[in-house]
């Protein structure tokens, strides 16, 4: 009987520290990923962020860069654009749900639009 208990609480503590480190382990993997998102909106992070993925030496980091400027420019270019359409749209939404919500129901509308507005929200610390 003492040996089935302690089998048991054997197995079901290795199953508990599984679940734990798949959990931290998936926390990580997911900052990292949000992480890398945000170093591509930062001045010089995309092309750079690009230039560490494939390993560039420096005579391609040289040619590459000013190509990867440009299009770094444009890509937070897009970004703001698209948050400028996130907001034309949340408010075109609000005019048309007002004259069918309560004010309690009004306010959430508007606090739940003003987080949309933003997008995805940057990192709290930044970790590498």
């Amino acid at each position: 009987m003492m040996q089935k208990l302690k089998i048991t609480g054997i197995v079901v503590g290795l199953l508990l520290t599984g679940f734990v480190a798949g959990f931290l382990t998936n926390r990580q993997l997911v900052q990292r990923k949000i992480h890398n998102f945000h170093r591509m909106e930062a001045e010089q992070g995309f092309g750079q962020l690009y230039l560490e993925r494939i390993g560039a030496d420096a005579a391609q980091t040289a040619t590459l860069q000013p190509i990867l400027d440009d299009y770094g420019q444009r890509f937070r270019t897009m970004r703001t654009a698209q948050s400028e359409q996130r907001r034309a749209f949340g408010d075109s939404l609000r005019v048309a749900l007002a004259p069918h919500l309560t004010d309690d129901q009004l306010q959430a509308t508007q606090k739940w639009l003003r987080m949309m507005a933003k997008g995805p929200r940057k990192p709290r610390h930044d970790k590498k």
